[in-house]
């Protein structure tokens, strides 16, 4: 089975970091889920994570790789960055008070507080494909107003929730051996003289 999943393994390393944190704060694990706020039903005061957009980083664009390897098949990798809505949720099948309102703000404090305290991510962090790869850095996307609010409004039956969004890069996509070229490891020119016929005069 190929385990290549930089981007699925940049949500497990975000929802375990989540799941560390809150874990004090009487957030279970099923309660953090990689979905989309439409589709997320807690049994209590939960998390969803909902990566809703992806683009080119910029400033990597054009930059040589981190560190040269002249063995290394290929060109340079495509460097990401992944954009994450973060939802707090009220229980599920209640109605909505000023506790259960007080309470979203709280889990989702502690939510930002632990991405505050994490906002490089590196070693043993990382999950799956990333370990051993460069540090992730998690950082408020303050920009992402109408960006947030486009996402909202495509889930027409869910009331807009206490959310923030987040930038999540240097998300690495390495070039696939399969799929380059083999490298020249050697050439070889040869030459040919062209000899002149003799010439015809003087015959008899």
């Amino acid at each position: 089975m190929d385990e290549f999943n930089p981007i699925g393994d940049v949500g497990r390393t975000l929802r375990s970091l989540l799941q560390e944190g809150m874990g004090s704060w009487s957030v279970d694990d099923h309660q953090i889920a990689l979905v989309s706020p439409d589709q997320f039903d807690p049994d209590e005061v939960g998390l969803s994570l909902h990566l809703y957009h992806l683009t080119e980083n910029p400033h990597l664009r054009n930059d040589p790789p981190a560190v040269a390897d002249a063995d290394r098949p290929g060109g340079s990798p495509l460097v990401l960055e992944l954009y994450y809505l973060l939802t707090a949720h009220p229980p599920d099948g209640e109605t909505i008070d000023t506790s259960d309102t007080l309470e979203q703000h709280r889990i989702l404090s502690k939510a930002i507080q632990t991405f505050g305290e994490r906002s490089i991510v590196g070693g043993p962090d990382l999950e799956g494909s990333l370990a051993g790869g460069d540090p992730l850095h998690i950082t408020i996307d303050t920009e992402a107003t109408d960006h947030v609010l486009d996402v909202w409004s495509s889930f027409r039956d869910t009331p807009y929730l206490p959310s923030v969004s987040y930038v999540v890069t240097p998300v690495v996509i390495e070039t696939a051996d399969e799929e380059v070229s083999p490298r020249v490891v050697e050439s070889r020119m040869e030459y040919f003289e062209q000899r002149s016929e003799p010439s015809s005069r003087g015959r008899r």
